[in-house]
């Protein structure tokens, strides 16, 4: 254990003074070779354009590669080769794949443009649903696009004939990330309709006050003292207010409570 200790002080002692060629040395003779990759990173830090960086990977992969001790390493290594090959031909300049795919969506949606470059990025570049997803949904929220959005993730589903959320993300993570983007109300409530966990989808609607939401489901369960809850947390007067009002007044409802 000290010894690792110890290899790891030194080599980044060493990344610190920009000592590459002893840094090596150190991996080479100590069997540190997971980390070999480190080796191109820090000596590609400042790299003039794309075909430098190219030029340089390749070089190190052609002299590295037999050091590198799993296949995800190389593999990392030539998925850059082929990200900075597409870059160098499509003149673009992005740092990484998803900032890549974000500007992609961004100039397509734009546009009003169909998702087919998206979707060829994500599956040229093996870009795993969540990742893909959440650069989406980022995306098209910065932008405002709510009707694109609810298009892309609100799906019916033939057998229960409802809509759901068909979303690799988790459903109450993905609703957090789309309430950062500050959504109109009934953008959200259109999601949290989706979500089969009742409770779940109250408390959201609770947390960020999707008021007409609560109001629906406790009159269509016939509710009173939920309705009753309600008013407790709206503005005197406002629409929700007499909403709530209005379903407590009604004389055609036999209430659960």
């Amino acid at each position: 254990m000290k010894r690792k200790v110890a290899l790891l002080e030194y080599s980044n002692f060493l990344k610190s003074q920009a000592n590459l060629d002893e840094l090596e040395d150190l991996y080479m003779a100590t069997g540190f070779t997971s980390n070999i990759r480190d080796l191109y990173f820090l000596n590609n830090r400042n790299g003039v354009n794309k075909q430098e960086t190219l030029n340089r990977l390749k070089s190190f992969i052609s002299s590295h590669s037999q050091y590198m001790n799993s296949f995800n390493e190389e593999k990392l290594m030539l998925d850059c080769v082929r990200f900075l090959e597409w870059q160098i031909i499509k003149k673009e300049e992005s740092d990484s794949v998803i900032d890549q795919l974000a500007l992609i969506c961004k100039n397509q949606w734009e546009q009003n443009s169909k998702d087919d470059l998206v979707n060829e990025f994500k599956t040229l570049f093996k870009i795993d649903d969540i990742q893909f997803e959440w650069t989406v949904i980022n995306c098209l929220s910065s932008m405002g696009s709510w009707k694109k959005l609810i298009g892309m993730f609100v799906k019916p589903n033939w057998l229960t004939k409802k809509n759901i959320l068909k979303t690799a993300i988790t459903s109450d993570h993905f609703i957090w990330g789309i309430s950062r983007h500050n959504p109109p109300k009934n953008v959200l409530e259109q999601f949290l309709a989706c979500l089969s966990d009742t409770e779940k989808s109250l408390a959201l609607a609770e947390k960020f006050q999707c008021y007409k939401f609560m109001i629906e489901y406790y009159t269509n369960q016939r509710d009173r003292l939920g309705l009753l809850s309600c008013m407790d947390k709206v503005i005197t007067n406002s629409e929700e207010y007499h909403m709530i009002r209005k379903a407590l007044e009604s004389q055609d409802k036999k209430w659960r409570n």
